[in-house]
């Protein structure tokens, strides 16, 4: 019986270990050396890769071959939109206007024009905000039900709000990457924002993001809750400095709704609208207010 109980669990540990390395890119080296791990960025000299130990950089020169992972489809929909904002689809020529319920899927790309603005749920997970004049794309949109949602967006203009919530797992991933830096997290809420002059400012308000500057083999630095960075190109991070009012005045307009949205992708999981979630909360908020009176009552009378 002990045998058998043993056997079952080594197997039970070796699906799990194949199953973690199926969802893992690999590398190899002209050397022979297997590299897994995420890729988080890939230029013509370099590949960028996010390990359990950190972030590794590799010369193409040294690489023989790049296996990138495909994982299922981790779609998205607008769930807000005001002013002028578009979509172009993943292969399509034709910008179209964007529209409240409207799909989002890899490879789309999404821009805004002045006092516009777009929200947008990916995998009853992830919230994005798009603000004005952005120009952004889904790069990559996956999940899986193991490991949960890996995502990347660049942002090649504007700005962006991201709300990550808790991701399933340590292998659930969410990168932004503009031409001046690249984000990393696991669970925060934080924004980018590229200005006109070239300059990317990351600023975090809940939990911590890494930030690295683009196409340069340095160690990301790590942004914590209420602080910002800003990366110019070619430049090293600068130093966390404490949040500017204008991003935390953003914020309090965004936290009320993400919280609301938040509620509304619970309720998803049950198969309820946003509307039917928050109809349910308050009536089992009302019901444990019955409750709780019934038991005062009840307990005054004896």
């Amino acid at each position: 019986m002990i045998k058998r109980t043993y056997f079952i669990f080594i197997i039970i540990l070796t699906l799990f270990a194949f199953g973690a390395a199926a969802v893992a890119d690999t590398i190899v080296l002209k050397s022979g050396r297997v590299i897994e791990g995420e890729i988080v960025e890939e230029t013509d000299a370099l590949v960028a890769v996010e390990m359990e130990t950190g972030t590794g950089f590799f010369s193409k020169e040294d690489i023989k071959s790049i296996n990138k992972t495909r994982l299922d489809v981790a779609r998205g929909k607008i769930v807000e939109l005001t002013g002028d904002v578009e979509v172009l689809p993943k292969g399509e020529t034709q910008w179209k206007a964007a529209e409240a319920g409207m799909g989002l899927d890899e490879g789309d790309r999404v821009r805004s024009g002045p006092d516009s603005k777009a929200v947008a749920i990916f995998a009853n997970q992830l919230i994005i905000a798009v603000e004005q004049n952005s120009n952004v794309n889904l790069e990559k949109l996956q999940q899986s039900r193991r490991t949960g949602i890996n995502a990347k967006v660049n942002l090649d203009g504007g700005q962006l709000w991201n709300d990550v919530g808790q991701l399933k797992s340590k292998r659930s991933k969410f990168y932004v990457e503009t031409p001046q830096a690249v984000t990393g997290v696991r669970g925060t809420v934080f924004t980018v924002q590229v200005t006109p002059e070239a300059t990317t400012k990351v600023a975090v308000v809940k939990g911590t993001v890494d930030v690295r500057t683009t196409g340069m083999m340095i160690t990301p630095i790590k942004v914590a809750e209420n602080t910002m960075t800003e990366v110019t190109p070619g430049e090293a991070p600068a130093a966390p400095q404490t949040i500017s009012e204008e991003f935390l005045a953003q914020w309090n307009q965004y936290k009320g709704r993400f919280r609301m949205l938040r509620v509304g992708m619970l309720g998803g999981f049950l198969g309820l609208s946003p509307t039917q979630t928050l109809y349910v909360a308050a009536g089992i908020a009302v019901l444990i207010i019955v409750i709780a009176a019934v038991l005062v009552i009840r307990r005054r009378a004896a």
